[in-house]
């Protein structure tokens, strides 16, 4: 009896991070099996942690949250400057009339649109801020946009620095990161099976059977639910396998997203 074989690299994501936090964790229960495996177990669950880590990273980076919501915030204080100053253009007192003028038109020529592409919006504000800090400072004041102009610099600011640190990570790599951390639990999953196997060999499956049934079980399962193979249901017994496939792409493997198909 024997842990049998499953192509592990063509897991998707999410798939190839449970099965091996649920392997580990069925030894680790195992107090017999897990005494056995004090030379290959730590490596492995080593490996366990440093991809999960690398797996949320991947996943989602925190930057793109915080864009997201300093964007919509300088977006909303954006169009509350514009909405302000239209309606001052109509105030009988002629000089709220000439500064809602001057500040509508300067507006008007930048042709920002909060809709468009996140860094070109970034560098509009950046100049159309200077301009009303700078040339149009008494007309800012004048209209009372004061701590509107304050805001919304401050979230531009903000727009800016999470942005850099996105673009930051992203020289990081974390896809890569991820690749090279799914390759190490690979192959310290591979030395775990082949010692477990090979006690079972040399001692009898005897102590080994049941952690060897469920481990199979679960592969069945997954060569099924996740890799979409035609496999007959476990035994109990080792399936007979393939050879593993080469490691592919972890964004691509399984026909699937970071989610394992799994019921």
């Amino acid at each position: 009896m024997e842990i049998s074989t499953i192509s592990v690299g063509r897991m998707n994501n999410g798939a190839h991070y449970l099965y091996n936090v649920d392997f580990y964790s069925r030894i680790d229960a195992d107090t017999a099996v897990k005494g056995k495996l004090t030379e290959v177990l730590p490596a492995y669950k080593q490996a366990i942690d440093n991809e999960d880590i690398a797996l949320k990273i991947s996943q989602k980076s925190l930057n793109s949250d915080k864009i997201d919501e300093y964007d919509k915030q300088r977006d909303t204080l954006f169009m509350a400057i514009k909405s302000v100053v239209k309606a001052q253009m109509f105030v009988a007192d002629q000089e709220i009339h000439t500064a809602a003028a001057m500040v509508n038109q300067l507006i008007k020529d930048y042709k920002l649109n909060v809709r468009g592409q996140l860094d070109k919006e970034t560098g509009l504000l950046v100049n159309i801020i200077y301009d009303l800090e700078n040339k149009y400072a008494a007309e800012v004041h004048k209209l009372g946009l004061d701590l509107f102009l304050t805001q919304l610099k401050e979230s531009n600011l903000s727009v800016r620095k999470y942005t850099d640190s996105r673009n930051k990570e992203l020289l990081d790599k974390p896809d890569y990161k991820l690749a090279e951390a799914r390759k190490a639990t690979d192959a310290a999953y591979q030395k775990v099976v082949r010692m477990i196997n090979a006690h079972a060999v040399l001692e009898g499956d005897a102590l080994y059977k049941n952690l060897i049934m469920l481990q199979n079980q679960e592969i069945v399962h997954y060569k099924q639910q996740v890799l979409k193979q035609s496999v007959p249901p476990s035994t109990g017994g080792p399936v007979r396998p393939t050879e593993p496939d080469p490691p592919t792409d972890p964004e691509t493997p399984g026909g699937g997203g970071d989610r394992p198909e799994i019921e």
